[in-house]
C-alpha cells in the first residue's frame, strides 16, 4: 500500500538586456510526501533474502533561489518558433524527514538538511501561441553540483555529514521543464 504526491512551483521573472537576450531570476518551491505500508519482498529460498517493512513515511521541502540568462534564436522568419540555451546559477536549501519502522521494533526517525549549488545547462524549445504568450519546454543537461548534506535524530543530535560534488554533462529524464511565458509589453519591431 503506497500514496504520495508531488507540489512544485518555480515562478520566475526575467528582462531582456538585448535582442534576443534576457536575463532573470527564478523562485521555486517544492514538497513531497509519501508512505507505505506493508512492504514484503522476498527473493526466493535459494537468495535467502527476505525483507518485512511495517511502515515508511517521507516528507520533503525544499526551496530555491536562481539567476539566469537565456539567448533565444528564432527557427521561422514570423518568430513563431526558436531555441534557446540558458545558463543557470542556482541555491536549494530544504530537507527530509524519514519514519520507519522495521520489525517489531519501535519507530526510527531521521531528518537531514541539505544544501545543493549549481551552474547548470539549459537549452529549450521556444513556441509563441499568441504575440505575447510563449510556451517552453527546457532540458537539464548537465554543468557543475555541489551538495553538502547534515543528518540528525529524533532528538535533534547530529548522527552525520557528507559532501558530493559533480560534473557531468547528459540528458537528464527527470529534468524537462514546461513553461508558459507571458510577455507584459508588447514586442518592439525594428523596420
Amino acid at each position: 500500500n503506497a500514496s504520495g504526491s508531488v507540489t512544485s512551483i518555480s515562478p520566475f521573472i526575467s528582462y531582456f538586456v538585448a535582442n534576443n537576450t534576457s536575463v532573470g531570476l527564478r523562485l521555486g518551491y517544492s514538497q513531497i510526501n509519501g508512505n507505505m505500508d506493508d512492504m514484503d519482498l522476498n527473493l526466493g529460498s535459494s537468495n535467502d533474502v527476505g525483507i518485512t517493512i511495517p511502515l515508511i513515511d517521507l516528507a520533503s521541502k525544499s526551496y530555491k533561489a536562481s539567476l539566469f540568462m537565456r539567448n533565444y534564436a528564432p527557427i521561422d522568419t514570423a518568430g513563431r518558433f526558436g531555441v534557446f540555451s540558458e545558463i543557470e546559477a542556482s541555491c536549494t536549501f530544504g530537507g527530509n524527514t524519514m519514519a520507519f519502522q522495521s520489525g517489531d521494533a519501535p519507530m526510527k526517525y531521521n531528518d537531514s538538511k541539505s544544501t545543493t549549488v549549481k551552474l547548470w545547462f539549459n537549452p529549450g524549445v521556444a513556441v509563441y501561441m499568441f504575440p505575447n504568450v510563449c510556451a517552453t519546454v527546457s532540458f537539464g543537461m548537465g554543468g557543475f553540483k555541489y551538495t553538502t548534506v547534515k543528518q540528525y535524530d529524533q532528538d535533534g543530535n547530529p548522527t552525520g555529514e557528507r559532501d558530493i560534488s559533480k560534473l557531468r554533462f547528459r540528458l537528464n529524464l527527470t529534468d524537462i521543464h514546461f513553461g508558459m511565458n507571458i510577455h507584459l509589453w508588447a514586442k518592439k519591431y525594428n523596420k
